[in-house]
């Protein structure tokens, strides 16, 4: 790596809207960082690759400016080469190191940082050093889909040995990572349902589902509460999130008790939109079931970043038990067609940008 950084580039945006509207390419003059600058706790990194992640555009065509610090790099997984470590963080990482990591959504809306960069300088609590198992590429999908599975499958959910569970949305980029994970957690014994498209039922039983539910061929609640209303599942993940009726129905296949975890929201375009969907779920939280609320608990499941999380997954991928499925990859100059891509909701795993 060459030792003086006189200019490097991000990508950043400056007010709401689609990406292709408001993203523009910024050359930076200087270096990234340098050993004086550094935070004892910081770790300076050459960003490898980016993950993308719905999250990234929701923040730019619904988050108001009051949410998200502008201007914004987006996005938030990453993997990549140590460039520079501080005092404080050299005993864990030095450089030339192979990590990966991620900027928590938290910290990226009250800085501004993100991923989308040649050049991050994060804490050395948000990164781990790479598996050996695993490139580079595959090791930059793992973190926030991870630890989003880890946090509704086991802390929110509950979910244990032998356990039943549904996963909505299994052929996205936290639906594979959740299917793995869930298998996992419930062993050879516990049962795992998902939806799909028929295209896609192949890909999440060979990542552990038993049972994939095309959703283009039925009424997914109607198959729901016919197939499952005498085997409920002990949680649900709903990776999808379009609306609340498939919340509304889940008495009928969810068990009492049981936690129906909301991970994904389709909020459609804009603030307005983002609100009434909001809306929408206030008022299913709130409403007691003897006044025709949902018996059943919802959960709108927001990621909390911890490095013993972190650490698990680099465990379980070195171990095998956790693989990236990759759609596509984009070059760094090009990651507006990539955002297409991500916003058409066609994308099979995760999209990567190089």
């Amino acid at each position: 790596m060459t030792e003086s950084i006189s200019t490097w580039k991000k990508w950043e945006y400056d007010k709401g809207g689609y990406p292709r509207d408001i993203l523009h390419l910024k050359t930076v003059e200087g270096s990234p960082c340098s050993p004086t600058s550094l935070g004892p706790h910081d770790v300076c990194i050459a960003v490898s690759y980016s993950a993308m992640n719905p999250v990234a555009y929701k923040m730019m065509t619904d988050f108001p400016s009051i949410m998200v610090k502008r201007p914004c790099v987006p996005e938030m997984d990453y993997s990549g080469i140590v460039y520079q470590v501080g005092k404080e963080a050299q005993n864990e990482f030095k450089k030339g190191d192979e990590v990966f990591g991620m900027i928590p959504g938290d910290d990226q809306m009250k800085t501004g940082y993100g991923t989308l960069s040649e050049f991050i300088v994060v804490p050395s609590q948000y990164l781990t050093k790479k598996p050996s198992s695993i490139s580079l590429k595959e090791a930059a999908c793992l973190p926030l889909t991870g630890l989003t599975c880890l946090q509704s499958l086991v802390e929110t959910c509950k979910l244990s040995t032998g356990g039943r569970v549904f996963i909505n949305g299994g052929s996205g980029g936290v639906g594979v990572m959740a299917i793995q994970i869930a298998r996992e957690v419930v062993g050879p014994e516990g049962f795992i349902v998902t939806s799909c498209s028929g295209k896609n039922v192949d890909l999440v039983k060979s990542l552990g589902a038993n049972t994939a539910i095309d959703y283009t061929a039925c009424d997914l609640i109607e198959h729901l509460r016919t197939n499952y209303k005498d085997a409920p599942f002990d949680g649900v993940m709903d990776n999808v999130g379009a609306g609340t009726d498939l919340f509304k129905a889940s008495p009928a296949f969810l068990k009492q008790g049981g936690v129906y975890a909301m991970v994904g929201v389709q909020t459609g375009d804009g603030t307005m939109s983002m609100l009434r969907f909001g809306g929408s779920i206030a008022a299913s939280l709130m409403r007691p079931a003897w006044l025709g609320g949902v018996d059943r608990k919802l959960v709108v499941d927001m990621m909390k970043f911890s490095k013993e999380k972190l650490l698990r997954i680099a465990a379980l991928a070195e171990s095998g038990k956790l693989r990236a499925i990759i759609d596509s990859t984009f070059p760094f100059s090009d990651v507006l067609p990539a955002y297409e891509l991500m916003m058409s909701h066609r994308a099979k795993g995760k999209i990567v940008i190089e």
